[in-house]
C-alpha cells in the first residue's frame, strides 16, 4: 500500500528570486486566481497592495509542480490540498514560532520564525479543501522563555485571523499556545514561572519502548531544565516516554511550515526538527548527554581541562539551583557571570551538545516524528500512519551561522515542500550547500524500521522544477547553491564540498564523531526553466 507520508520522495523547490516577503498583512494574493473565488462566494479575491505577493504565487506553484489535483489546475475547482485534507477534518498548522525575535537583535525576526505570508497562502488552500466545515488550529510550543503574545503581535496573525473570519466560511481558524508554562529567564536561569492554560485537549503520553531511537544509547540526559532526574526517568529501563499535545493527537492532518536555518545541535532545522514544538513537556526531551565522548557523553567535544572542570562544577551547580525557589535562583544567576568569564561564552565555546558530535538530539527528533505519524489520540502506537502530512519550508529569508536563535539572515528566496519530511529535509540540506549524509536526523531517518519515516533510498528523492527535465543532484556542484555558514560547532564537518558522485550515498558513512551510519542510493533532481526555477 502506497502511503505518501512514507513513500513519496518528490520535493518541489521554488525560487522567488529577490522578491522577498510581501509587506502588508493580511498578505492578499497579487492575482485573481480562479480557485480562490470559492473562498468569497464566487467573487474575485482581495488583491495585494502594489508590489505583489511572490510568496503566495510560489506556494501555488509548489502545489502545481507536485501535480496536486493536476487535471483541474487553472479552474475554479482546483483543490490541491484536497489530496491531503478531507472535508470537515481537523487540521493542525505548525509554523516555527520558537521565539519572538533574534536573541541579540530584538527588532529582527524574519530569519528566526516562519513568515505569516507563507501561513496565509497555505491556510487559504486548506480552507478550500475543508469545504463547509472543519477546524484549522495554527499552533506551536515555543521555547519556554518566549512570549506567544509577542509572536502573534509581531507576525500580524490577528489581522490574518480577522480576514479568514470575515469570509464567513464554515471552518474556524484558531491560534493556540501549546505550552503549560512560560518562563522569565535572566542569564539562562529561570527567575519566574507563569502557568498557562495549555492545550484545551490536554496532553497524551506515549511510550515508544523498543521503537525509540534511544534504544541502545546510554547517557546521562539533559532535557530542558536542571531537573535531569525527570528526563532520565522518562528514558530508562526500556521505557521512552514523551508527552504530546492533545490537539495534535486529535488532528487528522498536520501542515508543517518550518523555517530553514542552521542549528547548533542538529546541523539544520527544517521539517523534522520543527516537530519538537508538538511536545507537551520539554523536559522529557533529551537534548544532549552529559560529559565528553570518553565519558559516554556529547556535552563537550573533548577532554580539555576546562571542559572537564565545567562538567563537574556545573553539574553540581545545576543540581543545587534546581532545588532552589525561583527567587533564590534569581540571585544565584549572578554566579554565572564569573563562570562565563572562566569557561567562555556559549556563543563562542562548544558546550551543551552544540556540535557535530551530538549523538543524542537526533534520536529524540526522530522519535517525535514517529509519534506524529503513528501515535493515536489514546496514547497507542499504530502500525500505519494515523494522520496525513505535508511540509512547506520557509526559506525566503533563511538563517545561517549561530542558529536557531541567533542566525544571520540569508536571502535564499526559496520555498521547499513535499509529502515526506525526510525527503524535504534532504533537499533543504543540499540547497543550503550542506551534506545530508553528515546530518544525523536526515541520514538516520531512513534506518528507522519499527516505525519507518521514509520507505525509499536517498537516490529516489527528486527535486521537481519547471518542465520536469531530470538532473541527478550528485552531479550538481554545490558552488551553484547557497553556501550556508554552519554553526561554529559544525563548521568544517557538514559542508557539501563537491558533487556527491554516483556512489555518494551508498554504504556506511563513518562520521568524525565516531558513530557509523548508513545511507543508500542517489539524490536526483528534476530541473527546468521559468521564473520559479
Amino acid at each position: 500500500m502506497n502511503l505518501p507520508e512514507l513513500d513519496d520522495p518528490r520535493v518541489a523547490s521554488i525560487s522567488v528570486g529577490d522578491a522577498g516577503y510581501p509587506a502588508r498583512p493580511p498578505f492578499h494574493p497579487a492575482a485573481p486566481y480562479p480557485e480562490l473565488r470559492r473562498l468569497r462566494g464566487g467573487s474575485a479575491p482581495s488583491l495585494a497592495e502594489a508590489g505583489g505577493n511572490a510568496v503566495y504565487e510560489a506556494v501555488r506553484e509548489l502545489f502545481r509542480r507536485l501535480e496536486m489535483d493536476g487535471p483541474r489546475f487553472g479552474s475554479i475547482d482546483w483543490n490541491p490540498l484536497g489530496e491531503v485534507i478531507r472535508p470537515g477534518e481537523t487540521v493542525v498548522v505548525k509554523p516555527n514560532w520558537v521565539k519572538e525575535s533574534h536573541l541579540l537583535r530584538p527588532d529582527d525576526w524574519e530569519e528566526v520564525i516562519t513568515h505569516p505570508s507563507v501561513i496565509r497562502a497555505v491556510v487559504d488552500y486548506a480552507l478550500l479543501a475543508l469545504g463547509e466545515s472543519g477546524r484549522i488550529i495554527i499552533t506551536d510550543g515555543p521555547q519556554t522563555d518566549s512570549s506567544f503574545r509577542k509572536i502573534v503581535q509581531r507576525t500580524s496573525m490577528g489581522a490574518l485571523i480577522d480576514h479568514w473570519r470575515s469570509l464567513g466560511l464554515g471552518p474556524d481558524v484558531e491560534l493556540l499556545d501549546l505550552r503549560q508554562e512560560e518562563h522569565l529567564t535572566r542569564d539562562g536561569v529561570i527567575v519566574r514561572r507563569t502557568r498557562l492554560e495549555g492545550d484545551p485537549l490536554g496532553y497524551v503520553e506515549y511510550d515508544l519502548g523498543e521503537g525509540s531511537e534511544l534504544v541502545g544509547h546510554k547517557g546521562r540526559y539533559f532535557g530542558a531544565c536542571f531537573d535531569m532526574d525527570e528526563t532520565n526517568r522518562a528514558h530508562s529501563g526500556g521505557v521512552h516516554r514523551y508527552r504530546i499535545s492533545g490537539t495534535v493527537a486529535h488532528a487528522d492532518v498536520v501542515l508543517n511550515i518550518p523555517k530553514m536555518k542552521t542549528h547548533k545541535k542538529c546541523g539544520i532545522t527544517a521539517s523534522l526538527k520543527n516537530m519538537v514544538g508538538i511536545n507537551g513537556w520539554k523536559n522529557f526531551l533529551p537534548h544532549h548527554s552529559e560529559g565528553t565522548p570518553r565519558m559516554g557523553g556529547d556535552q563537550f567535544p573533548d577532554d580539555s581541562l576546562k571542559g572537564v572542570l565545567e562538567y563537574h562544577l556545573m553539574g553540581r551547580f545545576k543540581a543545587f539551583i534546581n532545588r532552589c525557589p525561583d527567587g533564590v535562583a534569581a540571585v544565584l544567576r549572578h554566579l554565572k557571570k564569573p563562570g562565563r568569564a572562566a569557561f567562555g561564552d556559549t556563543e563562542e565555546v562548544v558546550r551543551s551538545g552544540n556540535w557535530y558530535g551530538n549523538d543524542t538530539i537526533w534520536r529524540m527528533v526522530l522519535d517525535l516524528n514517529k509519534l506524529l505519524l503513528y501515535g493515536d489520540r489514546h496514547g497507542e502506537l499504530r502500525s500505519k500512519p494515523v494522520r496525513r502530512y505535508f511540509s512547506i519550508v520557509d526559506g525566503i529569508v533563511a538563517g545561517e551561522g549561530n542558529g536557531p536563535m541567533c542566525p544571520e539572515p540569508v536571502a535564499a528566496g526559496r520555498l521547499i515542500g513535499g509529502r515526506n519530511a525526510v525527503a524535504v529535509d534532504q533537499v533543504c540540506a543540499v540547497e543550503m550547500g550542506l551534506d545530508p549524509r553528515k546530518i544525523p536526523s536526515i541520514d538516520r531517518a531512513r534506518a528507522c524500521r519499527t516505525f519507518p519515516l521514509a520507505r525509499f533510498d536517498a537516490g529516489e528523492v527528486s527535486i521537481v522544477r519547471g518542465s520536469g527535465a531530470t538532473e541527478p543532484t550528485w552531479t550538481v556542484d554545490p558552488a551553484r547553491k547557497y553556501r550556508f555558514v554552519p554553526h561554529f560547532g559544525w563548521a568544517g564537518h557538514v559542508e557539501l564540498e563537491g558533487p556527491i558522485g554516483p556512489e555518494g550515498f551508498a554504504g556506511p558513512v563513518r562520521h568524525e564523531a565516531g558513530t557509523s551510519r548508513s545511507s543508500a542510493g542517489l539524490l536526483s533532481a528534476t530541473s527546468g526553466e521559468g521564473d520559479f526555477g
